[in-house]
């Protein structure tokens, strides 16, 4: 067996053994996001791996990101925290766009 085969299996058993995810799954979920990071959208290459994006309580896989994009959202376990970063940097552009200055934020 090749090198590449080697490695290929590796891979195959790391999907299962840490995600519980076979790899038609994994070849499906790629094709259903055109080869591309679900967040994103840059597609995947040599140098943009796909990382795969589960839930940390139900372990269930949700799809596949980027490095950045993978790192990122797993800083905002919740929708909530992901939600008000959203609405923090949507203020911000205000902020910038108007002119605005003003030293408190609005509640979120």
């Amino acid at each position: 067996m090749t090198t590449r085969n080697n490695r290929s299996l590796v891979a195959i058993d790391k999907l299962w053994n840490k995600y519980r995810i076979r790899a038609d799954e994994w070849k499906k979920k790629l094709l259903l996001q055109d080869n591309k990071c679900a967040i994103c959208r840059k597609p995947f290459s040599i140098t943009n791996k796909p990382y795969v994006d589960h839930c940390h309580t139900t372990k269930i896989f949700r799809g596949l990101l980027c490095r950045k994009c993978n790192l990122g959202l797993g800083h905002f376990d919740t929708t909530k925290i992901l939600r008000n970063a959203w609405l923090y940097l949507e203020y911000i552009d205000y902020e910038r766009q108007t002119g605005y200055d003003n030293t408190t934020h609005p509640t979120i």
